[in-house]
């Protein structure tokens, strides 16, 4: 063996090992004080710029050298209101769009385009950066570029690579450490809101209009899209909330639009408190159904409704702490966050065998776990951490839209297992009336777009959009309805059944739909 290499070697390590310390000590304080800013950049478009310019521009994120796809920007007035009657509409913003080609290029005139739900999430998968022959985005989308058509995402105002984009990272950042406090503890009404509303004052202070960061604006920035990209017809994909857009999309560019699938819509979804409760209270009863004798669940015991109310009460006396590793700070997993965890697992085909799983293992922990030592803890860590600090997400682009199209109303009662307690219900209203943001009142009649063709996907076990949602929208939209037996949220894109994704894409080529009852049998 060559010692004086070993030596080299240890002595290297020592240095590596006395490297890393001194960087730990060095830079302690400034995790230790460190703040979030009040928000994220604020950046307005390129003032030489006109409404209504499209134009082809770099992407900002890493793009390999061969990937069929290009980004556009589509410059538009923050206020259309305004702007169409003449008035100051205020600085000029931008959205983002990425155009995504089939490898020998689009033959088919008429793209497809996905619309983001949320609503405030960003609609452009910058994170992939793989958009090459075969990287995430264009394997997934195969079916569709297959029939010779684009597919395009975008970035709609306020959110992702749109210009501005509205970020409250020290809201977020608040909200996040209070869970760091014992339940009892908290102060949403107080610290959080405080955060959340200086956010709001400091956007306004550098020219944001909050009021325009919605849905009536965003569509018509969509249709300017359209245009200046030369594109007579589009078809429509919109994923749950986008679904919304779709529909209100057609409400302002009908003529623009060949064809639309509504995946997991959320239809008639007006009184948001009390309807979110039903939808959950639906996935809980169809549980308690398959855990009954002759069911197909096992080993359920009692209830899952009794089950989450013993738990709530073991959680609310002990809450346990939660840490993404072993030398982070806990947060808190009480009575609220576990709600937390079982309506994000039911988010999933999966998630109704899943949650079982979760209330077992949580009513078995003692209270003073060492969570970062386990899997299951790290989940709901991450559960819980995508919940508050998603970077994808804009917390005011997602107020200023529900605030406009949701009553805020209180639920007719409190619930067992709620889906949200009574103060985020208060806190939530309160926000809508700091923005001052208004409830519009009646939504979009989609009997209005009845010569629209139109598929509309429901999953069975939907714990946000029933199925209900999506018959009500394909009866007065005169479009097709099917609901699938064993899915949850988002039945096209996110399903297993590959004979289902290419029936839909064979509806976007012929308008006409028909699938085989092989993709729709139970497990």
């Amino acid at each position: 063996m060559d010692h004086q290499r070993l030596g080299n070697d240890i002595s290297v390590g020592k240095r590596l090992l006395i490297a890393v310390v001194i960087a730990a000590v060095v830079t302690l304080p400034f995790w230790l004080t460190h703040e979030e800013p009040v928000t994220g950049p604020v950046t307005f478009a390129d003032e030489s710029r006109q409404v209504g310019d499209v134009v082809a521009v770099k992407c900002p994120f890493r793009m390999p050298r061969q990937n069929n796809a290009q980004c556009y920007r589509a410059y538009a007035p923050q206020d259309w209101t305004a702007y169409e009657s003449g008035g100051d509409s205020g600085p000029l913003i931008s959205i983002l769009a990425l155009v995504l080609t089939p490898a020998n290029g689009a033959s088919e005139p008429d793209p497809f385009v996905y619309l983001e739900g949320g609503p405030g999430f960003a609609g452009v998968p910058a994170e992939y950066n793989d958009f090459g022959a075969d990287g995430w985005l264009r394997w997934a989308h195969e079916p569709v570029l297959e029939t010779g058509r684009a597919m395009i995402f975008v970035d709609t105002r306020g959110l992702g690579y749109s210009e501005p984009a509205l970020h409250c990272p020290a809201a977020l950042r608040a909200a996040w450490q209070d869970l760091k406090r014992k339940p009892l503890e908290r102060d949403l009404g107080s610290t959080v809101f405080d955060a959340d509303t200086a956010c709001f004052r400091a956007l306004e202070a550098q020219g944001v209009d909050l009021a325009a960061y919605q849905s009536d604006y965003a569509v018509r920035d969509l249709a300017l899209l359209r245009r200046g990209l030369g594109i007579d017809q589009w078809n429509l994909y919109g994923i749950s909330y986008g679904a919304q857009t779709a529909l209100n999309l057609l409400n302002v560019d009908e003529e623009g639009v060949r064809s639309v699938i509504f995946d997991s819509p959320s239809y008639d979804r007006v009184s948001v408190f009390p309807d979110d409760q039903a939808a959950f209270d639906r996935v809980l009863d169809q549980i308690e159904l398959r855990c009954a004798p002759g069911g197909d669940l096992v080993n359920c015991g009692e209830g899952i409704k009794a089950k989450l109310v013993a738990l709530q009460a073991q959680l609310r006396e002990k809450p346990i702490p939660v840490r993404g590793q072993p030398f982070g700070s806990a947060v808190y997993m009480g009575d609220r966050e576990v709600m937390l965890v079982v309506h994000d697992a039911l988010y999933q085909a999966d998630g109704q065998e899943r949650i079982l799983r979760i209330v077992e293992a949580l009513a078995d922990q003692p209270a003073n776990y060492i969570s970062s030592l386990s899997n299951w803890a790290m989940d709901w860590h991450q559960t819980l951490y995508w919940s508050y600090l998603n970077k994808a997400f804009s917390w005011p682009v997602h107020l200023t839209t529900t605030c406009r199209e949701n009553d805020h109303g209180p639920s007719s009662g409190p619930s067992e297992w709620p889906v949200y307690t009574p103060e985020e219900e208060v806190y939530s209203r309160r926000l809508c009336q700091e923005m001052n943001i208004i409830y519009r009142g009646a939504a979009i009649d989609a009997a209005d777009f009845s010569g629209v063709p139109a598929l509309v996907l429901s999953g069975e076990r939907d714990v946000i959009t029933p199925p209900l949602y999506g018959q009500e929208l394909a009866a007065d939209i005169e479009g097709v309805h099917v609901t699938h037996p064993r899915e949850s949220h988002g039945v096209m894109f996110w399903t297993g059944d590959e004979c289902l994704v290419d029936a839909a894409v064979d509806f976007v080529e012929g308008l006409e739909f028909a699938v085989s009852k092989d993709c729709l049998k139970e497990r």
